[in-house]
């Protein structure tokens, strides 16, 4: 379950970064794509400070990477 909430957190995140060049090339001001995009991306950030925790001891998981089995501050396994 872990690994499907780091993917979407990963696929908001990108889906931001998406939406800024989508919108950059059908001619929207630069600086309009970039706030929409960006809220969008902080959007999966967020999402992954909430969701992404350790079932045991309720500490963060870190957003980077997929395959992380244990838990950096308590040991278990997730």
């Amino acid at each position: 379950m872990m690994f499907i909430k780091r993917l979407i957190t990963q696929g908001i995140i990108m889906l931001g970064v998406f939406v800024v060049a989508i919108l950059a090339i059908i001619g929207v001001d630069l600086i309009i794509a970039c706030v929409i995009g960006g809220g969008i991306s902080f959007g999966g950030i967020v999402f992954g400070c909430i969701k992404l925790r350790c079932p045991f001891c309720h500490a963060g998981i870190p957003i980077q990477g997929f395959f992380i089995e244990y838990c950096p501050m308590c040991g278990e396994k997730i």
